[in-house]
Formats: structure tokens, C-alpha cells, sequence
């Protein structure tokens, strides 16, 4: 995809870059440093060896990173943890009980007793194709077990969760004829109970791009795939299914006269209702029109009650609060082609009540290329928010907390050289209010790891320099 002056298709390119390919990693290494401060950071000089993708929080405030690290055994498949402190507890790979060498995670899920399970894919013995990876470890680190999903092509898994039972569903793409969905749920002990799979009418290629597990049993899974035929536009496809894997129902979404619908998050209210937002263009892959965010709310038998299209609809981020509220994170943008949408970038999270009705709206005002990576709401209804600056020369990270009422409480950027460029990667908040925000900060062609913990009360540091190895 062409580079284009908005950043709501950097973050297309993540979300279908990162499903096609392990190429679209961010490199990450763990911590030899720290500075005691806040945020507590850590950044180590990896050289590139390193891989990661994905971070996730336990009940006690943990924290965990996922991807592709190095060492002596032949598996890179890895998870590491991080004490509530931020000191480094494990770091653990895949022994290679079930075949297969090198290997990255795609994502993580935590489960009721601190078991952390992660899924990607581990390339096959002549390392030409990839199999579907899914680890489960222990609270010391110890493997518990691995499933490794063999028969296709190529498959992966991009999303992994876990229901209060313990069992875990994994969401990931098999190429087969095109590249279909596959679905999978396994017991707490690692059996495979079924695997689905589903292909778009068009039988062109289809994505998952996340799942949840619903209060009343079962999953629900977003994706996108071509419905017209390969290589044509694209649309949101959403499906839910009962705990024994049958289909309760299916939808598609493409918002009226666009061509392309493409979803990049979902989450569930306590209803089980179904919110899913992203990014509906004329020509989302080539970037040629500007592309607007949308957010759409299905109720639990799949009918559409909320539909949202403009610069306040999110486009990156959808979440639920207590009261069934909404909060959307994202960013509208226009290509310089495209005159239908006049003035600069606008970033903006913005909070509804379950009817849709908006209760505030919050600019960013950050002015220029900002792309909202992720958003994550507290406890105490505070909204923490992060994402990627781009200047002219290099980038910045960019975190900010809201109070629950929209209020702008303090900003935070990070670009230790001032011309380096340094990323957003992912986000999450513990129970107590603390934050984590995984990063890269790259000099050269080298990205080095930053992993960022802010404290849950104090404001931090509006500038950091630079960290000592």
C-alpha cells in the first residue's frame, strides 16, 4: 500500500500487514536497565534480534510481553513477565514438543489463575510455511502445554482468549484454497474441543481481527474478507458462536456507498452486545480517499441497534465502561487528492451512552500525522490513550489520560534523540490504575525496546532524555 498523508492507514497497514505476514514486527528486547522514576522505562539495545507484538496485565498487576526472542534453543516462540515493580520475573519460549523452529506470538490472554497463553505461528522444519502456535504457561513460567495447528499451508493466530472455565479460543487465518478463517477452542488442559473455519462468499481471502469470549458462553469473532472477489473491496464480517462451537449468527457490514469497511477493534458490553470500529473508505488499500472512521453496536442476536460515521466515531479503539457506555479512539484524516474533507488531522476520544447519545468529545490537539495505536479505560473511568506522532524528521510516542469526564490530565512524549523514531506498540492498564505502554525507539535502522510504566496517581515527566544502558 502506498504511503498516504493520514494515519488511519498506518494503522491499516498493522492490522493487514500483521495478519499476512511475521514481517510487520516491531523489534523488542528485555530490560538490562531501569529508571526509577515515573514512568519507570527500560529500553535496551537489541540490535534488531529481538521481536515483539503483544503486552497484557494480570489481576495483581503484572505484566507480560510476547514475541520472538532469541536464545539457544532453536524455539523464538516467547513470553516474558514483569513483576507489578517492573522487574523482570521470566522469560520463557516454546520447548518444541510439537515440532517446528524459530516462532513469534501474536497476542495474550491471561486466564482466572494467572496461567498466561499465548498464540502466533512457528515456521515449519525447511522454514518455508508456518504453523498456528498456541502455548499455555504457568504463573513461574513453566509450559504447560502446546497445540500446533498442522494441514494447511500456511496458518496463524492473531488472537487468543479465555473464558471463566479456563478454556481458550484462538482466532487465525489457514490458507488453504485463499486464506480462510479458523477458529479454535481447546480445554484447560490443551485438548482441541473443535475447530471452525469460514470463507466469504466471494471465496477471496479472509482476516480475524479479534474476539471475545461472551458472558453467556461462546465467542464472538470480527474480521474482514473480500465480497466481491479476490482483490475486490472489503467488508466487516462478524460471527458468534455457542460454547459448542455451533453458529448462532452471522452479519456483514460495509457502510452505504463506501467500498470498504475494514474493522480493527471489538469489545463486549455486560449485555453481550457486539461494538466493533474502524476504518470505511472509498479505497481503504490504495489510500487514494480519505478514510473515516465508524463504529457499529449489534445486539446479542446479531440485529444492528448503532450506527456511527464522522470524526468522533473512534476508527482505532472501542470501549465499554460499568454503565454500558462508550468510549471511541481514533483519527480522521484526508489524503491530499481528496478535497472532501478540509483541514488537518483530528484526533479524538469521545464517550457515549449505550443509546449513542455523545456525552463529550475530547481533541487530542496534536496537531500533524498522530495515530491512535490503542486506548485502555481504568477502573475509576480514566481513559489512557497512546499512539505514534510522526514529524518531519522522526516520531514521537504520545501517551495522555483523560478523567472519566473528558479532562485532559497530563501528556507524556517520548523521543529520547528528538529525530529517532519511537512507536506505539500496545497498551494496557492494571487493576490499580497503573499503565504499560510497549514501544519501540529506533536510531538508524536499529529499534530498540521501550517498555513505559506510569504510575496510577502522580502525573509524570513531561520530557525524557535519554536512558542509560
Amino acid at each position: 500500500m502506498a504511503a498516504v498523508f493520514f494515519p488511519s492507514l498506518r494503522t491499516v497497514r498493522m492490522a493487514i500487514g500483521a495478519l499476512m505476514s511475521i514481517a510487520s514486527f516491531v523489534a523488542l528486547a528485555l530490560p538490562h536497565a531501569a529508571i526509577a522514576e515515573n514512568p519507570r522505562i527500560y529500553r535496551v539495545a537489541s540490535e534488531g534480534r529481538e521481536i515483539a507484538y503483544a503486552a497484557a496485565v494480570d489481576a495483581e498487576g503484572n505484566f507480560y510481553i510476547g514475541g520472538q526472542f532469541e536464545g539457544d534453543a532453536a524455539s523464538s516462540f516467547g513470553v516474558a513477565k514483569f513483576d507489578s515493580d517492573g522487574d523482570l520475573l521470566w522469560r520463557q519460549r516454546y520447548g518444541g514438543s510439537q515440532g517446528g523452529q524459530l516462532g513469534w506470538v501474536r497476542h495474550l490472554a491471561i486466564d482466572v489463575d494467572a496461567n498466561v497463553i499465548a498464540t502466533g505461528g512457528i515456521l515449519t522444519a525447511d522454514g518455508q510455511t508456518t504453523d498456528l502456535l498456541t502455548v499455555k504457561f504457568a504463573t513461574d513460567g513453566t509450559e504447560l502445554w502446546a497445540h500446533r495447528e498442522v494441514g494447511s499451508i500456511n496458518s496463524f493466530g492473531t488472537r487468543v482468549a479465555v473464558d471463566a472455565a479456563g478454556s481458550v479460543y484462538v482466532g487465525g487465518s489457514a490458507t488453504r484454497a485463499s486464506v480462510d478463517w479458523l477458529l479454535l477452542k481447546y480445554d484447560r488442559l490443551g485438548k482441541l474441543l473443535w475447530q471452525r473455519t469460514m470463507d466469504g462468499t466471494a471465496r477471496g481471502d479472509d482476516y480475524i481481527v479479534d474476539l471475545q469470549t461472551t458472558a453467556s458462553g461462546g465467542v464472538a469473532v470480527v474480521g474482514f474478507n473480500e465480497y466481491q472477489a479476490p482483490g475486490s473491496g472489503l467488508q466487516a464480517a462478524i460471527a458468534k458462536f455457542d460454547a459448542n462451537g455451533a453458529e448462532q449468527w452471522r452479519r456483514t457490514y460495509l457502510a452505504a456507498g463506501h467500498r470498504d469497511s475494514l474493522p480493527l477493534d471489538m469489545t463486549l458490553d455486560s449485555r453481550d452486545a457486539v461494538l466493533i470500529t474502524g476504518l470505511t473508505s472509498p479505497n481503504v488499500r490504495s489510500g487514494i480517499a480519505a478514510s473515516v472512521p465508524f463504529t457499529i453496536k449489534l445486539s446479542p442476536t446479531g440485529r444492528m441497534q448503532l450506527e456511527l460515521n464522522g470524526p468522533a466515531a473512534g476508527g482505532a479503539t472501542v470501549l465499554t465502561d460499568k454503565l454500558d457506555q462508550i468510549i471511541l479512539a481514533g483519527a480522521i484524516s484526508r489524503d491530499s487528492k481528496d478535497t472532501s474533507l478540509a483541514g488537518p488531522i483530528v484526533s479524538t476520544v469521545s464517550k457515549y451512552d449505550a443509546q449513542g447519545n455523545q456525552l463529550w468529545t475530547s481533541s487530542l490537539g496534536i496537531a500533524g500525522t498522530f495515530d491512535v495505536a490503542r486506548a485502555a479505560l481504568a477502573e475509576s473511568g480514566a481513559v489512557f490513550v497512546a499512539g505514534t506522532y510522526s514529524k518531519r524528521k522522526g516520531s514521537d510516542s504520545i501517551v495522555r489520560k483523560l478523567a472519566e469526564d473528558g479532562r485532559s490530565l497530563w501528556e507524556y512524549r517520548y523521543n529520547p534523540s528528538g529525530i529517532g523514531a519511537d512507536t506505539v506498540i500496545d497498551l494496557v492498564v492494571a487493576a490499580d490504575g497503573r499503565a504499560a505502554v510497549l514501544g519501540s525507539s529506533a536510531h538508524g535502522k536499529i529499534a530498540d525496546p521501550v517498555l513505559m510504566m506510569f504510575d496510577a496517581l502522580s502525573a509524570p515527566a513531561r520530557v525524557t532524555g535519554a536512558v542509560t544502558q
